[in-house]
């Protein structure tokens, strides 16, 4: 929608809101709005309070497996409640854990309720980003230092953390971002999954610490290259570890797989 800019005073500029999104946003003269700078954009953001998303879900005869994705498809989708109809008490009420910024506000043999306890969400996405990438980054160099069940509660945290940022990206990011994070974010768990299969594997059967050192150099400089948006040099370290990786072992297969993955969105960055 096209607004005029009017000239108030000798230097302000205003606009005029249209009264069907004061009406919608339930702003009126006592109101804040934030306005951020986008690139070339300017965006409005409504301060006032987000009217609640609800849903219910019927899982009384879904599975384990489907009773945590219904759930995890909702709460990624950003609903702030989540009825669940059920009759699994002993899933459900591990399943009722796991969900960043939820809390199990009734649990019982039937039914259970998600509750959304974020009111005021972080303002900049990065900072949850980043906090992805170092916790990827500590996931991979713990496979030298920790033993598989500390290592087993980091890759846990991670896939938390990872469906926060989708969570995120759904209900407060704009339209222009949330391809471009999604895929990102996808692809740090995928990559987290095969470090802590290469760790249960390391675990019971050590690899040659050669081949750990060289995991850890991969992951360290694409976490570098991605939080510094450098494509080229991330382009480059990718395709020298893969020249330089083997393909004789199990472990040189998942090697791979991991380069694959993190070369697969590259144009992203």
């Amino acid at each position: 929608m096209e607004r005029k800019i009017v000239k108030q005073g000798t230097s302000a500029l205003t606009i005029t809101l249209p009264h069907k999104w004061c009406k919608k946003y339930g702003l009126s003269e006592k109101n804040f709005i934030q306005i951020e700078e986008d690139g070339d954009n300017l965006v409005l953001k409504n301060n006032t309070e987000i009217i609640e998303k609800k849903i219910e879900l019927d899982l009384q005869k879904a599975n384990k497996k489907m009773l945590w994705r219904q759930i995890m498809g909702a709460y990624i989708k950003g609903y702030d409640t989540i009825k669940v109809k059920h009759n699994d008490l002993q899933n459900i009420s591990i399943a009722s854990t796991q969900f960043i910024g939820c809390i199990a506000e009734e649990i019982t043999a039937k039914t259970l309720i998600l509750k959304n306890i974020i009111k005021n969400p972080e303002d900049n996405f990065e900072v949850i980003f980043r906090r992805l990438t170092q916790q990827l980054l500590e996931l991979t160099r713990s496979i030298k230092k920790n033993p598989i069940e500390e290592i087993h509660i980091k890759e846990i945290t991670l896939n938390q953390n990872v469906n926060y940022a989708l969570r995120y990206i759904n209900k407060y990011e704009r339209i222009e971002h949330k391809f471009k994070y999604f895929l990102i974010c996808t692809t740090l768990e995928l990559v987290g999954d095969i470090v802590y299969d290469i760790a249960k594997i390391n675990s019971e059967n050590p690899i040659d610490e050669h081949i750990i050192n060289k995991l850890i150099f991969l992951i360290e400089y694409y976490v570098l290259y991605l939080i510094q948006g450098d494509q080229q040099k991330m382009h480059s370290h990718l395709q020298d570890c893969k020249k330089q990786n083997k393909k004789e072992t199990y472990i040189d297969g998942l090697m791979m797989n991991i380069i694959e993955n993190l070369n697969n969105y590259i144009g992203f960055i």
